[in-house]
């Protein structure tokens, strides 16, 4: 097991921060939780501008997703994570980053997308490794996370949105994602007709 933090790239947690920092401005979270529920270190992340191509911690990160989720999330927790990867994804094509990679394979099988997708999460975080295997006859095509053991909980609804979203503009086809951790080192995002 690698003895490197589980980390991100800045470009996929600068939403996360700048979504902290609009409640900490609205005076929607006091100091007191702030102070409680992100340590110092995460709290400088919220003071200073976040570069997209440096890691960061996934602590930071899951941390700050905790708090959006237990004070935006409202009756359904899950979904409104869901929506934030979907928006995530879209802050992504929106800002140009891969979107060179994702015009490329416009009606392209969805085998091409889901390699795509893979290599862009691979360099999203430091951890795990992301494959794309087509649908087997008893399976639906997916994207399979091993070694996903440093993977967190948290992420796994956001990215269901954020895969499905990229799917969706790739290919304009009504595609839903649907997640399960067969084992502690395994995740799969299955691409399923329908949503």
């Amino acid at each position: 097991m690698s003895t490197t933090p589980p980390s991100m790239k800045g470009a996929f947690l600068q939403g996360v921060v700048a979504d902290v920092q609009k409640l900490v401005e609205r005076g929607a979270v006091p100091p007191a939780e702030l102070e409680a529920r992100l340590s110092a270190a995460e709290r400088k992340l919220l003071a200073a501008p976040l570069i997209g191509a440096l890691w960061y911690p996934v602590e930071a990160w899951v941390h700050m997703i905790e708090l959006l989720r237990d004070l935006e999330g409202g009756a359904d927790p899950r979904r409104y994570l869901v929506e934030r990867g979907a928006r995530a994804a879209a802050r992504i094509i929106e800002l140009g980053i891969f979107r060179h990679q994702i015009e490329a394979f416009q009606g392209e099988r969805l085998a091409r997308i889901g390699q795509i997708i893979a290599t862009l999460a691979a360099n999203i975080f430091n951890f795990g490794k992301w494959a794309f295997v087509d649908a087997d006859g008893t399976k639906a095509p997916r994207i399979v996370i091993s070694e996903a053991s440093r993977f967190p909980k948290e992420a796994q609804p956001l990215f269901e949105g954020f895969i499905e979203a990229l799917v969706r503009e790739a290919l304009h086809l009504p595609l839903s994602v649907r997640s399960a951790r067969p084992s502690p080192e395994e995740i799969e995002f299955a691409l399923v007709s329908g949503g």
